[in-house]
C-alpha cells in the first residue's frame, strides 16, 4: 500500500513539474467602495503581469505584480478631511499588489467561468504637492474574484475577472488604528501558454 501511495504521489509531483506555463497580462479599473467612494475617484490607471502554472485542465496557480493609482477627490491632513481640488491637485494612492494565487475553472470548452483568488501583500504610498511625506508601506491585501476566460487559440486565452481588492492597512501610525480599503476590481487579461 506504501508503494502504491508513494508511486501516485511520485507520479502527481512529476506532472506538476512539468506543467505548462502562461504569462498573463492585465488591464486593471479599480472602483472604491465604502468610504472611499467619496475619497478617492476611480482607479484608471492599473495593470499587472501573472506567471501562471496549468496544473490541469481545472487548475492554475499563479504569482502575480501589478500597479494601481487612484487620484484622490478630499484629502486627511493632520487628522482633518479637505477636498484634494485647489490643495494638491496631484494627490494619489498608489497600490503595488505583490500576490499568489489560483483560478479553478468549471468546465473544459470554449467559454469557461472560474473562480479567482489571490493574495500577499500591498505596498502602498500617497503621494501629492502640499501632502505628508510618506513612505511605501507592506499591508496585507486579498482579492477574491469571478471571471469567465474566452479560448482564442490553443494558447491564448481572454479573460474578464469582477474581484474585491482588499487592503488592510495602519492609518496614521496609530498601531491600534487597522483600516480597510475595499475597491471593485474589473480585470480584462490575456493569457499566452509557452
Amino acid at each position: 500500500m506504501k508503494r502504491v501511495v508513494l508511486s501516485i504521489l511520485l507520479l502527481g509531483c512529476f506532472q506538476i513539474g512539468f506543467a505548462q506555463l502562461a504569462l498573463q497580462a492585465n488591464y486593471n479599473f479599480w472602483i472604491p467602495t465604502d468610504k472611499y467612494n467619496s475619497e478617492v475617484k476611480l482607479g484608471f490607471i492599473g495593470a499587472n503581469l501573472e506567471l501562471k502554472k496549468i496544473v490541469d485542465d481545472y487548475i492554475t496557480l499563479s504569482v502575480g505584480a501589478g500597479y494601481n493609482q487612484l487620484a484622490y477627490e478630499s484629502v486627511r491632513i493632520n487628522r482633518v478631511e479637505r477636498p484634494a481640488e485647489g490643495f494638491s491637485d496631484n494627490a494619489t494612492l498608489q497600490f503595488i499588489p505583490i500576490t499568489i494565487g489560483a483560478d479553478v475553472f468549471f468546465n473544459t470548452d470554449k467559454v469557461r467561468p472560474f473562480l479567482d483568488m489571490d493574495m500577499g501583500c500591498a505596498l502602498v504610498r500617497s503621494s501629492g504637492d502640499n501632502l505628508p511625506e510618506t513612505e511605501m508601506k507592506v499591508n496585507a491585501f486579498l482579492s477574491p474574484g469571478i471571471g469567465v476566460a474566452y479560448k482564442l487559440s490553443d494558447a491564448i486565452l481572454f479573460s474578464g475577472v469582477v474581484k474585491q481588492n482588499i487592503v488592510i492597512y495602519n492609518y496614521d501610525n496609530r498601531p491600534e488604528f487597522k483600516e480597510t480599503f475595499t475597491a471593485v476590481g474589473i480585470n480584462l487579461g490575456l493569457t499566452f501558454g509557452f
